[in-house]
């Protein structure tokens, strides 16, 4: 499977949500991808805006749904494909989805490695820590000692 392909998958006794690729092959055997879910927006307050996703980008979406960017998990490419198929996520939506991803403060790290590795998404560097005579001087000329 290849990033943007998309297909409908239910846990048990939950209604089908619509899930993209979003990874090349990874794993061992270069047989697993990483795949994200949409779910409805219900509640503003209780959404991960990193990518919201409304009616008419893509076939499925009735209304505004958002990547659940916590519920990302890789798995058997050959899985997917024996799922209900979906039509594949344009290229302005998946690089939005990926966008998303980069952004995310809920995408597990063990797939943002994963993003980062194949160069899907850029690499988070960590900010710059200040050494601690610094932040002492500074507050010495502001009179906070």
């Amino acid at each position: 499977m290849k990033p943007g392909e998309a297909f409908l998958f239910a846990k048990a006794g939950l209604p089908a949500h619509l899930h993209f690729v979003i990874s090349n092959a990874c794993g061992e055997e270069e047989d697993e991808v990483v795949v994200v879910s949409l779910t409805s927006v219900r509640n503003p307050k209780h959404v991960d805006k990193s990518c919201v996703v409304t009616k008419g980008e893509h076939a499925f979406i009735i209304h505004d749904s958002y990547v659940l960017y916590q519920d990302a998990r890789v798995i058997k490419a050959a899985f997917a494909r024996g799922l209900n198929q979906h039509d594949i996520a344009s290229a302005a939506l998946l690089g939005r989805i990926l966008a998303g991803a980069a952004s995310s403060k809920f995408l597990p790290r063990k797939i943002r490695t994963i993003l980062e590795l194949q160069g899907l998404i850029a690499e988070i560097k960590p900010q710059a820590i200040l050494p601690a005579t610094t932040a002492i001087t500074s507050r010495a000329a502001d009179g906070k000692t």
